[in-house]
C-alpha cells in the first residue's frame, strides 16, 4: 500500500517536536458490500478499519419486497458500526434505515444533508404507507423515534465522531445528494454515492473534493455508456410527449416521486409555456407528496444551480402554471390525452402501474421511461425485451400496444464522467458498487486501460465479497511542552505521558498537560476504614504505631457550634485537656497518609474506646507503601495479646535441623554436620558445602547460584524480620 512517510520536522525549538514510532505493517482496510455488489439496489457499503466502522447508505431493491429487500445484514456485528452516512433520500440508499435501527444491534450516529433528513421524512412515510400490503420493514413509530436519532450536517462541514473524521460534498443526482470523504487513522476514504457530474435545469453537478483520496468507492451504473448530450435528450423527450398526445392518446412518464421529477416538471412546464397549441392537454403530477416536497424545495432553492435561483428572484419556479397535483386515482378523471408523471419510476405497484396495465393495451397510449431501471422490474422487461404481452397484478396477461420509449434523465455519472473524476481524485484503489457485474467488469477493463499512468487497482466485489487494502503506515508521536525543549538524543529515554486521541499522538510532562492538552491532572485519595473489635483507646493506638513509625504527628481537628468555626490546632495529642470539644484527631504519618479518629466531645483520649479508625493517603509512590504499613500495623491490633511462642524457636540448633529437613525436599542422601553447622550433598554429579546460614561453596558457578537461590529462600523463611516489638520503621 501507499506508505504515509512523514519527515521529521527538527529542529522545531522550544515548543514541538515529533517522533516516529514503529506501527504495524499489515493495517488493512476492509470494505463490505453488504448491498450494491454487482447490482444496482440496495446500497450499503461498510468499511473497517483500525478498529472503526463506518456504513455508507443502507437501502432497499426496488425489485423485491419485505425482508428480501434488505441488504445482507447477519454478515457483520451491528453493535460495532460507529457511523451511519446516507448519501440522498432514493429508497434504495436510504430505505432500510428505520429497519436498521430498530431491528438490529446498531448505536452508532446517523448523519445526512439538511434536504436529505426533510425529503427522507416524506419518502419513508409514503412508503410505509404503500409497502403496507405487502408487509411494511417498518412502523410510524419506529420513523418517528429514527427521525430523533438522525443529525444533520452541511456540505464542506467536518464532523469528528469517535476518531473518525468525515466531510459532505455536493453529489449533484437529487437535492441534497452528498459524497462523504471519510478519514480513519490518516488513510481518507471517498463514497460517491449516486452522483452526476453535468447540472442540469436546476441542480449543479458534483463538485471534485479539493484533497485527494486513498481508497475511492464510486457507482458504476451505466459502466461504460456515455450519456447523450442533455439538450438532446429533452429534445427527444419532449417529442415522444408530443407525439402521444397529438395523436389523442395518454402518455405515462414513472418517475421517482423527487428527484428527477422536478426536474421533467420544470421541463415540460417550459415546453407548454412555448407551444400554446399545447396547453389544452394537461398534465398531472400523481404525488401524494406533491405539494409537500415542493414546499421542501423551495426552501432549499439555496442549494440549487444559479439559472434557478435567479428565476427565483423573479417568481416562484415550482409554481407551475400547466402541472396540476394529483393526489390519487380518484381524482383523476380519463377523458381524453393528457400527460401523468406518477410513482414508482420502474412500475413495480403503485399508480404508476395501474395506469400502464390500464392504457397498456391501447396503441394511441404510450410510456416514455425517464429513469434508469432495475433488473427484475416491469420498467427493464418493457425497454429491454419489447415483450408482446405483459402480465397485470392481478396475474392475468394482457396484450402490450402502447408505445414504449426510454429516455434516460437519470442522473448518475456515465463513463466520461467516471473517468475524470478517478483521474482528479488521484486514488490507487478504485472499488466499483452500484452496477451489475457486465457494467462493473467492462469499466474496470477500461478505466484499468484509460488510466495506466495511475496503476489503478480496480475492485469490483459482489455482494458480502470483503475487499482488503493494506496501507503501511508510520505512528507520529508529538512532544510538546518542556520536553521538546532540547533535542532528543538517540538512545535516551524519554519520560513523560502518552496522550492518545483520535490517532494523534502526544507525549508530554505532567506539569503540562493541562497547557497542550484538553486532560487536567488530579489526585487520586483513598480511604479504608478500619473497625477494631476489642477495646482500645487513642492513646492506645498512638503507642502501638510508635512500634512501626518513629515520626508521628498528631493535630485536632477542631469543629465549633458554627459551621465556620473550624481550626486545626498543632499541639500533642496528650496536652488535650478534657474540656476541649476535640471532634476529630488526626495522625500524620507522612505528608501523604492520614489517620482520622473521631473522638466524642467533651471526652479525653484515655476514654472511651475507640470504634474505628479510618486511614485516608493519596496516590503516590510512597503514599501506597506507608498506607500499606499503616494498614497492616492496625490490623495487628486483631492479633490475641500475651501470644505463647515456643521457647525452641529460638534455639539455633533446631533451625539447623529445621534448615535440615527443608534441604531434603530439594536434595538427597544430604549430610549434616551440627558441630560446624555445614551441609554436604550433590547437585547431579557436583559437589556442594553449605554452612549455615549462606555459605555455599562449589567449583561450578552456575551450580553454586542455584543453590545460593534455594538458601536464600529457607533462610527467610527460618530467619524472618525481627519483630515489631524489638524494632522501628522510620520513615523521614
Amino acid at each position: 500500500g501507499r506508505p504515509r512517510k512523514i519527515a521529521l520536522p527538527f529542529p522545531l525549538g522550544p515548543m514541538a517536536s515529533n517522533i516516529v514510532v514503529s506501527g504495524d505493517e499489515d493495517d488493512q482496510v476492509e470494505i463490505i458490500p453488504l448491498g450494491s455488489g454487482n447490482e444496482v439496489g440496495r446500497s450499503a457499503v461498510v468499511v473497517k478499519y483500525k478498529g472503526k466502522t463506518v456504513m455508507f447508505d443502507c437501502g432497499v431493491h426496488p425489485a423485491y419486497n419485505g425482508i428480501e429487500s434488505l441488504p445482507f445484514f447477519d454478515e457483520i456485528d451491528h453493535s460495532t458500526v460507529d457511523l451511519l452516512l446516507v448519501t440522498h433520500y432514493h429508497l434504495d440508499h436510504c430505505g432500510a434505515v428505520p429497519h436498521y435501527v430498530h431491528q438490529t444491534t446498531f448505536k452508532g450516529h446517523i448523519y445526512m444533508t439538511h434536504p436529505t433528513k426533510a425529503l427522507f421524512r416524506m419518502v419513508m412515510a409514503d412508503f410505509c404507507r404503500v409497502s403496507a400490503s405487502s408487509g411494511s420493514l417498518f412502523s410510524e413509530q419506529d420513523l418517528i423515534s429514527t427521525m430523533e436519532k438522525i443529525q444533520t450536517v452541511d456540505y464542506h462541514q467536518e464532523v469528528t465522531h469517535n476518531g473518525i473524521k468525515f466531510k459532505g460534498y455536493n453529489a449533484g443526482h437529487v437535492l441534497g445528494a452528498a459524497m462523504f470523504l471519510v478519514e480513519i487513522g490518516g488513510v481518507k476514504i471517498m463514497y460517491t454515492g449516486d452522483y452526476s457530474r453535468e447540472p442540469d435545469r436546476h441542480l449543479m453537478g458534483a463538485e471534485t473534493p479539493e484533497v485527494s483520496a486513498d481508497v475511492l468507492i464510486v457507482e458504476s451504473t451505466y459502466g461504460i455508456a456515455t450519456h447523450e448530450k442533455r439538450e438532446d435528450r429533452e429534445a427527444r423527450f419532449l417529442n415522444g410527449v408530443r407525439n402521444i398526445v397529438r395523436k389523442g392518446g395518454r402518455c405515462l412518464v414513472p418517475i421517482f416521486a423527487l428527484g428527477r421529477a422536478q426536474e421533467l416538471l420544470l421541463i415540460l412546464e417550459d415546453f407548454w409555456e412555448k407551444n400554446p397549441d399545447l396547453q389544452h392537454i394537461p398534465i398531472y403530477y400523481a404525488s401524494a407528496l406533491a405539494k409537500k416536497c415542493m414546499k421542501i424545495f423551495q426552501t432549499y432553492i439555496n442549494m440549487m444551480n444559479d439559472r434557478i435561483r435567479e428565476q427565483f428572484n423573479v417568481c416562484n419556479p415550482f409554481k407551475f402554471k400547466f402541472i396540476h397535483n394529483l393526489n390519487g386515482l380518484d381524482e383523476f378523471e380519463d377523458t381524453g390525452p393528457c400527460v401523468v408523471l406518477a410513482s414508482p419510476g420502474m412500475l413495480q405497484n403503485g399508480v404508476s402501474r395501474e395506469l400502464f396495465e390500464k392504457w397498456c393495451t391501447d396503441p394511441k397510449c404510450g410510456v416514455v421511461l425517464a429513469g434508469y431501471s432495475v433488473e427484475g422490474t416491469l420498467a427493464k422487461t418493457i425497454a429491454s425485451s419489447s415483450p408482446s404481452e405483459i402480465t397485470r397484478m392481478d396475474g392475468r396477461n394482457v396484450p402490450l400496444l402502447m408505445s414504449v420509449e426510454e429516455v434516460s434523465f437519470s442522473a448518475h455519472s456515465d463513463y466520461l464522467q467516471t473517468r475524470d473524476f478517478v483521474s482528479a481524485i488521484n486514488s490507487k484503489y478504485v472499488v466499483l458498487v452500484h452496477g451489475d457485474s457486465s457494467n462493473m467488469r467492462k469499466l474496470k477493463e477500461r478505466l484499468t486501460a484509460d488510466l495506466a499512468d495511475l496503476n489503478l487497482q480496480v475492485f469490483t466485489p459482489a455482494n458480502i465479497e470483503p475487499v482488503y487494502i493494506t496501507f503501511a503506515t508510520e505512528n507520529i508521536v508529538k512532544v510538546v511542552g518542556s520536553l521538546a525543549d532540547e533535542y532528543p538524543k538517540p538512545g535516551a529515554i524519554l519520560q513523560g505521558l502518552l496522550v492518545s486521541k483520535d490517532f494523534q499522538h502526544t507525549i508530554v510532562a505532567p506539569c503540562d498537560l493541562g497547557s497542550h492538552t484538553a486532560l487536567q491532572l488530579g489526585d487520586m485519595r483513598n480511604t479504608v476504614i478500619i473497625p477494631l473489635n476489642n477495646k482500645y483507646t487513642i492513646l492506645d493506638i498512638l503507642h502501638h504505631l510508635r512500634k512501626y513509625f518513629l515520626t508521628l504527628k498528631t493535630n485536632h481537628l477542631i469543629i465549633g457550634t458554627d459551621d465556620d468555626e473550624t481550626e486545626i490546632v498543632d499541639r500533642m495529642a496528650l496536652d488535650v485537656d478534657a474540656d476541649t470539644k476535640a471532634h476529630y484527631v488526626v495522625i500524620t504519618m507522612t505528608t501523604d497518609v492520614v489517620l482520622q479518629i473521631e473522638v466524642p466531645e467533651g471526652c479525653t483520649f484515655k476514654d472511651p474506646f475507640v470504634q474505628e479508625v479510618n486511614v485516608a493517603w493519596k496516590t503516590t509512590k510512597f503514599g501506597d507503601m506507608v498506607s500499606d504499613m499503616t494498614v497492616t500495623a492496625i490490623l495487628q491490633l486483631y492479633s490475641p495479646p500475651n501470644q505463647i511462642v515456643p521457647q525452641e524457636i529460638g534455639n539455633e540448633l533446631f533451625r539447623l535441623r529445621a534448615l535440615h529437613h527443608m534441604l531434603n525436599q530439594f536434595y538427597t542422601n544430604i549430610t549434616f554436620d551440627a558441630k560446624n553447622m555445614t551441609f554436604q550433598f550433590w547437585h547431579n554429579t557436583t559437589p556442594v558445602t553449605v554452612t549455615a546460614p549462606l555459605l555455599v561453596e562449589c567449583a561450578d558457578e552456575a551450580v553454586k547460584t542455584h543453590v545460593e537461590n534455594i538458601m536464600n529462600r529457607l533462610f527467610l523463611a527460618l530467619y524472618p524480620l525481627p519483630c515489631c516489638d524489638d524494632a522501628f520503621c522510620i520513615y523521614e
